[in-house]
Formats: structure tokens, sequence, C-alpha cells
């Protein structure tokens, strides 16, 4: 099974876990497959690259929050002006809008943010934002995160019913989600607005 769009390759788990052969590749590739999709349930984000279009409802007249963008690269940002579907009016970067924050790429993050320049949306109109979405890179603490998750995920069978085996004080349980990878998480969750 191929990993699409995985927040850690076949190579990093299988390093981590110290398998030399190819025997679990195909059990490897799927958890590392449902953990990065579980990283973006959890975060409300995902972090690969995907070109795409999406459109937002203007409710503050000066700036708008945006799904992650990735770059400013091929960024087309028009408006439907007259709430009639055409998206006739342009906007362009640097000129009738910057985007936010502006010191994203120095620290490999998306931008969040249009903010209107020398004029502003119309309150409730719609505003087309097309360009590549996610992250410019994939963040080493969710490659980490995925890493953990990943061979928890491969190792589970090996703990039937939640036993992983006994210790002095008796059973040692596996408990939910892996406290380290949750905490590397965090930084990354992404916050609803209404």
């Amino acid at each position: 099974m191929p990993i699409t769009n995985g927040y850690a390759t076949l190579a990093e788990v299988k390093s981590a876990l110290r398998i030399n052969d190819s025997v679990d590749d195909t059990r490897l590739e799927s958890a590392i497959q449902r953990a990065s999709r579980w990283i973006d349930s959890k975060t409300g984000r995902f972090f690969y690259q995907v070109s795409g279009t999406y459109d937002f409802v203007c409710q503050n007249p000066y700036r708008i929050r945006i799904v992650d963008l990735a770059t400013a690269n091929g960024l087309v940002v028009t408006s439907d002006d007259n709430n009639d579907n055409s998206f006739s009016g342009t906007w362009e970067l640097n000129t009738d809008f910057r985007l936010e924050p502006t010191e994203a790429p120095a620290f490999g993050l998306p931008y969040n943010f249009l903010y209107a320049q020398d004029s502003e949306w119309v309150q409730d109109t719609r505003v087309r934002v097309q360009g590549t979405f996610g992250f410019p890179a994939i963040p080493d603490p969710i490659k980490e995160a995925c890493t953990l998750l990943s061979i928890r995920l491969y190792k589970r069978p090996d703990a039937p019913l939640g036993v992983a085996g006994f210790g002095d004080m008796g059973a040692v349980m596996v408990r939910g989600v892996d406290s380290d990878a949750q905490a590397l998480l965090q930084p990354f969750i992404r916050i609803a607005v209404a």
C-alpha cells in the first residue's frame, strides 16, 4: 500500500523500530497512513501541500481568516462583490491585500489571513482564494508524532485486549493515545473561530 501524503516515511519508521527487512512493509505503510490522517483530524489542518480553491465569507472588512496557505506563488484572490457568483472583483497581492502573519515563511509556517491594505472588503462578501494550501514543509514535531503513532498502531496487535504484558504490579495496559505524540501536536491544533 503506497503512502499518500504521509508525515513520516517508511524508512523513518523502520529505522525507529530497527527493522531491516521488508516483511511488514505493507502493515507499516498502513500504520503511517492512518497515523497521518489521525493527525489531520486531531489538529484540524493538513501538513502536505495541495492546490485548490476555497471560498470564505468576509466577517471583518479588513481581515479574512483562511485555511493554511503554503505559499504566495500562484495565488489568485477574487471577490463576489455583487453577490451573483461572478467573483469578478480582483485583488492584487501587496497592493490590495497582504498575507499574514508576514513572518510565516521565516518560520516555515503557512499564512492564515488576508489583510486588506488600502481598501476593504464589504461585510458578508464571499472571497475566493486559489492557491497552494497546507504547510510549506512538514514540521519536525509532526514527523515525530507520526512516527510515534505509526509505531503504536503497528505494535497494537501485540497487546490483545489492551494488555501489553505483565509486570510486578499486574497487567501493563495500553492506554489511549500516546501522550508524547499529543504534546508534539498541541501547538499545531487549529482553534475553531465561530
